[in-house]
């Protein structure tokens, strides 16, 4: 995987154990021959502490950042080899907003951040840079394993989604074949109105019609799933692929837990040109859901509502 040659590893400083970002961090850089800066953000002081403290001799904006960046040097230090030097920065401000400013200004390409384990959803922090950064966010919770599996959401409608879906299976075939993993490929489908055909006594419609209508859109999913798929040679991916019927937020969490899945790779829907509207609500209601690690990548077109300062 030669995809990213920039990488963000954001710190949250909250008590989240750095230990597996940094690792899946600083294995990506090495492989990819690539820059890592591992960074983090002090919020503003008030003004009123800050002139308080200063009254007493003490900078205490400065005291903080530099309190943080040798916590970040110290960890630097700790996971840095002879092939890559982790460079660190501290921002002041608006956690999120600053690393995305930076991924602006600095040109990252990839976004990685730590999350608990063990609980479903992510932390408020995490969800904005999900909704707003540009780039792809990848956020890394430790594994109930070691064994790899990653489930790559896809759905294969090329007028919409086709570039995100050629990306989603990118990052997903590299990985499963880098980590040595499984891969699930998965894209679910609906019959749109097939409640209502079915159910409504105002439409005079067999349920034999409403079958073959069905089935019809089933065999278009599957032709058009079929050729993403095709595109790709997975003969040395231990891999299966899933054409399932239901809406994907129903879907995809249970099937996360059955098949002890470690990693989602998955679009995060939004209109383009349209900074703000950011994350679709079948994207959101999927990640609430989920306590594995998540790699979440934006269409084309994606405009942060987060601009920078001139």
């Amino acid at each position: 995987m030669k995809r990213f040659q920039n990488i963000l590893l954001v710190d949250p400083a909250d008590g989240t154990d750095m230990g597996p970002a940094m690792e899946r961090a600083t294995e990506l850089a090495l492989r990819n021959s690539a820059r890592l800066t591992l960074a983090s953000t002090v919020e503003e002081i008030p003004k009123r502490r800050a002139k308080r403290a200063k009254r007493q001799g003490l900078d205490l904006q400065a005291t903080l950042v530099g309190e943080r960046r040798r916590k970040l040097e110290q960890l630097a230090d700790k996971y840095g080899v002879d092939q890559l030097r982790i460079a660190v920065a501290v921002e002041v401000g608006v956690p999120f907003v600053e690393t995305i400013r930076r991924v602006i200004t600095i040109n990252h390409d990839l976004v990685i951040t730590p999350e608990e384990a063990g609980i479903a959803g992510f932390a408020p922090r995490t969800k904005h840079l999900l909704r707003k950064c540009p780039c792809p966010v990848w956020v890394v919770r430790p594994t109930r394993t070691q064994h790899t599996k990653i489930l790559a959401a896809v759905g294969p409608d090329e007028k919409e989604s086709g570039p995100l879906n050629k990306l989603i299976m990118d990052l997903a075939t590299s990985l499963a074949i880098l980590d040595a993993g499984e891969l699930e490929v998965v894209h679910t489908w609906i019959f749109e109105g097939e409640s209502s055909l079915r159910s409504s006594p105002h439409v005079s419609m067999a349920s034999t019609e409403v079958d073959l209508m069905v089935e019809a859109t089933r065999d278009e999913h599957a032709e058009a799933l079929s050729t993403l798929v095709d595109r790709y040679d997975l003969t040395a991916i231990d891999h299966t692929v899933h054409l399932i019927k239901g809406a994907p937020e129903k879907i995809i969490p249970p099937l996360v837990i059955e098949k002890n899945v470690t990693l989602i790779v998955m679009g995060t829907v939004a209109r383009t040109g349209i900074a703000g509207l950011v994350i679709g609500n079948t994207a959101e209601r999927i990640l609430d859901t989920v306590d594995c690690s998540v790699l979440a990548v934006k269409p084309q077109g994606f405009v942060t509502p987060v601009t920078v300062e001139t």
